[in-house]
């Protein structure tokens, strides 16, 4: 975001000879770029050296330089995932035709400066994501949501705003399909006390604390591990009665090696939240299939995004 204004008013002061505020302006770059080594020597330093990273990211690096014709529709379908997440979206469609109507009607009435303004900051991030410094995905694009908005808001309003009827009504029909899932969200998670994701852990534990017997073996998969030892103690587990499992999502044969530990250990339950998947294969299911061949298994409890599975005459 600092990087994009900031080169847009750098860009406009240059031609109009306004040197004190470009020299003022190129003292903050001084500041930014301080605490952007500060941030990077303290944290994204080691983000972007972490292979687990950026191989989970890697399809939502722009491709740079183009490799074949499919890599063009890159482009559409990172716009359509911005407005689904994290704009939250659910009519992509229409929300893309507001989006492209708005860059057009900022583009024509607003100025070139506001225009820039708006869409510079997304230029710099997929220059960025090009170079493989920052995946367009998801969270991770939080920060243009505002930006978002006032361009889809635009473009509604370049509808609203014509005095024929149909681009009226089209305008009203894209409001409403556009809004309509945000309102009901919003209505569920008030109202209803529904959350919109979440990934219950406590009715799984519970549930293992009421049926384990006492001699029982207890293996927590590594995405489980944090929930798992924070509600720990409350429940009643003691260090020597649980086995934290290794991460390895780069080999999961280690997987296998890990699990072989529990043989001769009888019952064994094995619990599992913020499970791994990739390409349509998750960690959780190659477990489980690995247990089902060296023990008998059974189901015992799935929650919200969390379970625990019992297996006997391991």
């Amino acid at each position: 975001m600092l990087s994009g204004t900031g080169l847009v008013l750098l860009f406009s002061y240059i031609p109009e000879q306004r040197r004190t505020e470009a020299r003022n302006l190129c003292l903050s770059f001084v500041f930014w770029g301080l605490s952007f080594i500060s941030m990077y020597f303290i944290s994204l330093r080691m983000a972007g050296s972490n292979t687990i990273l950026q191989k989970y990211w890697t399809a939502h690096f722009m491709p740079l330089p183009f490799r074949s014709p499919a890599d063009q529709f890159w482009f559409p379908t990172a716009l359509l995932n911005l407005l689904y997440n994290p704009g939250a979206i659910d009519e992509i469609l229409f929300g893309a035709a507001a989006f492209i109507l708005g860059i057009y009607h900022i583009a024509v009435k607003r100025g070139q400066k506001f225009y820039l303004f708006l869409l510079m900051p997304l230029i710099m991030t997929l220059t960025a994501s090009g170079l493989h410094k920052y995946p367009v995905d998801g969270r991770l694009l939080l920060f243009y949501v505002p930006a978002l908005y006032v361009f889809i808001a635009e473009g509604l309003t370049f509808l609203l705003n014509k005095r024929s009827h149909f681009p009226r009504i089209l305008g009203t029909a894209l409001l409403i399909a556009i809004l309509w899932a945000p309102v009901k969200t919003a209505y569920t998670q008030g109202f209803s006390h529904r959350t919109f994701y979440s990934e219950d852990i406590k009715p799984v534990l519970q549930y293992v604390t009421t049926n384990a017997k006492k001699n029982d073996a207890i293996y927590i998969y590594y995405g489980a591990s944090r929930a798992f030892l924070f509600y720990a103690k409350s429940y009643g587990f003691d260090k020597k009665d649980y086995i934290i499992g290794v991460t390895s999502r780069d080999d999961w044969k280690k997987y296998t090696e890990d699990l072989n530990q529990l043989k001769g250990k009888g019952r064994t339950w094995v619990i599992f939240t913020h499970v791994y998947s990739v390409n349509g294969k998750s960690e959780k299911d190659y477990i489980l299939d690995y247990l089902d061949t060296i023990g008998a298994g059974t189901l015992g409890v799935v929650s919200t995004y969390a379970s625990a599975y019992l297996f006997k005459d391991l």
